[in-house]
């Protein structure tokens, strides 16, 4: 396969670049500016969930980027993966924007920084080629240890575990059309954070009875929700109650997708250990 380091250096840049546009947006938070306060950072739970967000986005694009330019195996990895997670996202914020009535200057930014950005950067590093050239270059890492697949939700899990940590400077959640706030939601916080922690470490090593726990939270999570807008369907526009039913139901879909992926009580049936690298030709 042709050699791809010259793309591998130039998307390397690329998110590089975009690792310090989210910089940017943390010193704009963190200097409490007037741009931050449009973007929703009214409050110290929503400066502190800002300040988490962007600031992993700078160290996850900074970071993949310089191991893009190094050609390293993780790096490609992570870059299939949180593209896909972006690209997902992306879409269904896009629709939800265009259901609720937002301005066509902002559904246009939603297109092209959710969309299109994270499918092209999809679509060059879920490339044979590139996979090749980095393996070619860089020893087994990590990221080899799981599938991609597999590797997709621990991120959402290790990330749902940090922004929950996050809301804690604020701690107020919705249960049964109630909301709750104060110390009984900042220990729910807490423990759902745990949880989702201990998932993420779990579905890493493969571990089936985690993959059986994120199967029922995603169950449970529908019932709850399900309830609320039950309760709230006056108020709520049937074309977003179908597309928030269709992501769960999509989420659902994916995690019986992965089920190949853990074997029936006698450990990981994939692992990515044994590795060799291919030669370029």
């Amino acid at each position: 396969m042709p050699d791809r380091s010259v793309g591998l250096i130039l998307f390397g840049i690329l998110q590089i670049l975009i690792g310090l546009a989210c910089s940017a947006l943390v010193l704009f938070i963190a200097s409490g500016s007037e741009l931050a306060a449009r973007q929703g950072a009214k409050s110290g739970a929503a400066m502190a969930s800002g300040l988490v967000v962007y600031g992993l986005a700078t160290v996850y694009f900074v970071g993949v980027g310089v191991g893009s330019i190094r050609k390293r195996r993780w790096a490609r990895a992570l870059s299939v993966v949180v593209s896909a997670i972006w690209l997902a996202a992306g879409i269904v914020t896009t629709l939800l924007l265009v259901i609720v009535g937002s301005n066509a200057t902002l559904i246009g930014g939603a297109i092209v920084f959710a969309i299109l950005l994270p499918l092209v950067l999809l679509l060059f590093y879920s490339r044979p080629a590139v996979r090749a050239t980095c393996e070619a270059f860089d020893a087994p890492r990590w990221t080899d240890r799981v599938p991609l697949p597999v590797l997709a939700v621990v991120i959402v899990l290790a990330f749902a575990s940090l922004a929950l940590m996050a809301n804690l400077a604020n701690p107020s959640l919705s249960f049964a059309g109630q909301k709750i706030t104060g110390a009984p939601a900042a220990l729910t916080l807490l423990g759902l954070a745990i949880l989702c922690a201990w998932l993420a470490v779990q579905l890493y090593r493969l571990k089936e009875s985690a993959w059986w726990v994120v199967v029922m939270l995603q169950v449970i999570g529908c019932v709850i929700a399900g309830a609320s807008f039950m309760r709230e369907s006056t108020s709520r526009a049937p074309l977003l109650i179908a597309v928030v039913v269709a992501s769960w139901l999509a989420y659902f879909a994916y995690l019986l997708f992965i089920r190949r992926y853990f074997a029936f009580g006698g450990g990981p049936q994939t692992r990515r250990t044994d590795i060799a690298p291919r030669p370029l030709t």
